[in-house]
């Protein structure tokens, strides 16, 4: 990533609540692509990440980051209810 982009990244604070140590995982698991259509928020808040880990949601907080390595998408937040 140049400087520049990272100088226009917001800054996130929050507590990691997953790291991907691949170095090319695959976004499309976090809610899965049989899920990609559900809209309904608590429902994807359900569902999010079990490919990873099937406890997920039991430990994932308001605020919480999912941390990546170098691909297009480096840092998501999690948003919920």
């Amino acid at each position: 990533m140049t400087e520049t982009a990272l100088k226009s990244l917001p800054r996130l604070e929050g507590r990691a609540a997953w790291i991907f140590h691949e170095e090319d995982y695959d976004i499309d698991q976090i809610i899965g692509v049989k899920n990609i259509r559900i809209q309904d928020l608590d429902e994807l808040c359900g569902i999010a990440m079990q490919t990873y880990d099937p406890d997920f949601r039991t430990s994932v907080r308001p605020g919480d980051l999912l941390v990546g390595g170098r691909t297009s998408v480096s840092a998501t937040r999690i948003r919920r209810r």
